[in-house]
């Protein structure tokens, strides 16, 4: 039986790891603040908000036993420690297909995301390398199913440019557009990339290294050419040479905290996987650039101590900003993974305020 995840974020199981020893990226010398921009995180509607996060984490959960990952993150090992979800979880919203993989309800259909079966792969990925000899003599042959079943269909889900598609409804909260099938995220870019790059590390298969890159290109083209990549120049316009990837394509831009970090996860993964220099090099360039963005925003998202979703409070002029007692956790652990691959003290700063908070 495996250990179940304790934290707030309870059904999303996003427990994260980390340690991989990269150089760390230098201090931003544009140092920022809400205030700085005009926003007063003081106003009672925004200290509301803020202590009403921290209650719903509180029903929840008294301590947040934090899980990371023993031995740290790898691009080739278990992957955000998705090896603890359980094996019989059961989703109401959430049917399997004869090739064991997950559908969506949305409406009245079923549909099968990028997002979703990136997870799912990545979860048999995770148990693959992390299974007891008991638990790979059971379940070997399934997790190994559920990696490379879902890697294929990431490849067959790619369009021209690499990008993978959502055939599913979606309205964005933010913008309110309904997205017409076809759409794409950074999110997505981003875990597909962690999972094709752990398939061709299991599999030697160039087919699932070659998507990856595939998908790296979509990733890295501006939303304008039809890719996921925007700038910052919404929120300062003298930083509209600093990249994010938007996991959700709206303008003005919303600049979503945890599908960025995932993007920036999918990237380090295939630099360090990718046999072909060239691509890890650029996989690692554009990595670096979106720590270095990663490192300037932070401070947005600070709203004493409790993380805002994204940054639509600026850039959708909103009194207050969205916060999520759950995301709140997976910032926090995605922050964890990679301050341990960038060894970065800005990024370590707000994972310990952040924890500090909810650990009191």
């Amino acid at each position: 039986m495996r250990k179940a995840l304790s934290i707030a974020a309870g059904s999303l199981l996003l427990a994260l790891s980390t340690a991989c020893g990269a150089q760390a990226l230098p201090a931003s010398s544009q140092p920022t603040s809400p205030a700085a921009l005009g926003f007063d995180i003081s106003t009672a509607e925004v200290r509301a908000e803020v202590q009403k996060t921290r209650d719903e984490h509180f029903k929840v959960n008294t301590k947040v036993e934090w899980s990371f990952v023993p031995g740290g993150y790898t691009a080739r090992g278990n992957y955000l420690n998705y090896a603890i979800k359980f094996r019989d979880r059961k989703y109401d919203h959430i049917r399997y297909d004869e090739n064991g993989l997950p559908e969506r309800i949305y409406g009245d259909a079923y549909y099968k995301t990028p997002v979703l079966i990136a997870q799912h792969g990545l979860t048999g990925h995770a148990r693959l390398v992390t299974n007891t000899p008991a638990e790979q003599a059971q379940y070997a042959k399934t997790d190994y199913r559920d990696m490379v079943n879902s890697a294929d269909w990431l490849i067959t889900s790619q369009n021209a440019k690499g990008c993978f598609e959502y055939h599913s409804p979606f309205r964005y909260y933010l913008s309110k557009t309904a997205y017409e099938p076809g759409w794409i995220s950074g999110m997505a870019q981003g875990q597909g990339m962690s999972l094709l790059a752990r398939t061709f590390d299991v599999t030697k298969d160039v087919k699932y290294i070659n998507a990856a890159k595939r998908a790296m290109d979509c990733m890295v083209l501006s939303v304008d050419q039809g890719g996921t990549r925007e700038d910052l120049g919404a929120v300062k316009p003298e930083w509209s040479n600093k990249v994010i990837f938007e996991e959700y394509l709206a303008d003005p831009p919303g600049y979503t905290l945890n599908g960025f970090m995932f993007s920036l996860l999918g990237l380090y993964d295939l630099s360090q996987v990718a046999p072909d220099a060239a691509v890890r090099n650029q996989a690692a360039l554009w990595f670096r650039r979106g720590t270095d963005t990663l490192e300037t925003i932070l401070p947005l998202f600070d709203m004493d101590g409790i993380s805002a979703y994204d940054l639509g409070y600026l850039t959708y002029d909103r009194p207050v900003p969205h916060m999520s007692a759950s995301y709140h956790i997976v910032h926090i652990y995605l922050l964890h993974a990679m301050n341990d691959v960038t060894n970065n003290a800005v990024l370590e700063k707000y994972e310990r305020i952040w924890r500090e908070d909810i650990n009191q």
